[in-house]
């Protein structure tokens, strides 16, 4: 992209932006915003691109293809190109910013995993061979017990069948934050777009993640992810087969049942709106594995089509008050405080 020199009487300056990724569709998707040094948006840009601003400071914050924010600030001069380049982070998973998990917390409990590493920051979990339901762990932080529901992907080897749990600190207090392998990179995409609040604009980039999860289901939890993602942008309509085979492959994806539920509520078969119905109802009773998987099972409870279910479906979420009432909604993954003990 060019963009001609100032004149003599232009006062501007140009930054050009680049993301350093050797996919060429997720490096020119990839989201990255300009903002003046009052932190008022200024522009919204793509890798490759050349502005013109106004001479001062800048920040300018990006989502890695690896999943991660970054800030850089630049000062940007009169007739001069500022240039700013992003890669993706070096360090793998999510660090822990220095605290030592194992003095504020501990593992308690494993269900459908087991713990394949860990260090002074957190623990990395793999799947049990063979899953039944969507694996978890009980945490002990301080004085709080913490049930995390874990993205585990039985169909894949170590590390690219893991995940991360980090102690880190949430507002005023330490709480737990799970992080995919760089191994899992569309995942990691997937997670950091949603955490980081960028998917409204960046739906094409969504799509592709979840494609690429999609293939051969080299990675279902991560296809959930973003299939949960599109479907709360109303995007899934058009992927009905692949979230039925979904469902049906992986049984102990709790979430998936949920999706599917979501597309057959309006189909013009009452057979099939009665198909999604008793989906939804079997998925009340399993304990998801995302937030968004939660959050669309409960409103689907509450808004379904059918009168005749009313009082089913109330019961349903009378059973999920325990997760919904201590529920992290901040968290992608279903994080829940359990009573202490």
């Amino acid at each position: 992209m060019t963009v001609p020199a100032p004149g003599p009487f232009d006062p501007s300056g140009r930054l050009h932006v680049e993301v350093d990724d050797e996919s060429g569709v997720v490096k020119y998707m990839l989201p990255i915003v300009v903002r003046d040094a009052n932190g008022a948006f200024r522009n919204r840009l793509s890798s490759g691109s050349i502005v013109r601003l106004s001479p001062g400071l800048y920040s300018v914050a990006a989502v890695t293809s690896d999943g991660e924010s970054a800030v850089k600030h630049v000062h940007i001069e009169r007739g001069e190109t500022t240039s700013v380049t992003f890669e993706a982070s070096e360090t793998g998973f999510l660090e822990g910013a220095g605290i030592p998990a194992y003095v504020f917390a501990s593992v308690e409990f494993t269900d459908g995993c087991r713990l394949a590493a860990g260090d002074a920051k957190g623990w990395v979990f793999e799947p049990m061979d063979h899953l039944d339901r969507v694996p978890s762990a009980v945490f002990r932080v301080e004085d709080r017990r913490i049930l995390m529901s874990l993205p585990l992907n039985p169909r894949d080897s170590y590390p690219r069948n893991s995940c991360r749990v980090d102690v880190v600190w949430t507002g005023d207090r330490r709480g737990l934050r799970m992080s995919f392998p760089p191994e899992r990179r569309p995942a990691r995409l997937i997670d950091g777009l949603v955490r980081h609040g960028e998917i409204a604009a960046e739906v094409d980039l969504l799509r592709e993640a979840t494609d690429l999860l999609s293939d051969k289901y080299l990675d279902p939890p991560g296809a959930v992810l973003g299939g949960l993602t599109l479907d709360r942008m109303g995007r899934l309509r058009q992927r009905l087969a692949w979230v039925e085979n979904l469902a049906r492959d992986f049984a102990w994806l709790a979430d998936a049942p949920v999706l599917l539920a979501s597309l057959l509520r309006h189909e013009p078969s009452p057979e099939e709106r009665q198909r999604g119905l008793r989906l939804l109802l079997a998925a009340a009773s399993e304990r998801p594995l995302y937030t968004d998987g939660l959050s669309l099972l409960m409103e689907l409870l509450r808004r379904w089509p059918d009168e005749a279910s009313r009082h089913e479906r109330r019961d349903m979420l009378d059973g999920l008050a325990g997760y919904s009432a201590y529920a992290d909604w901040g968290s992608v993954n279903l994080s829940v405080e359990l009573p202490s003990g």
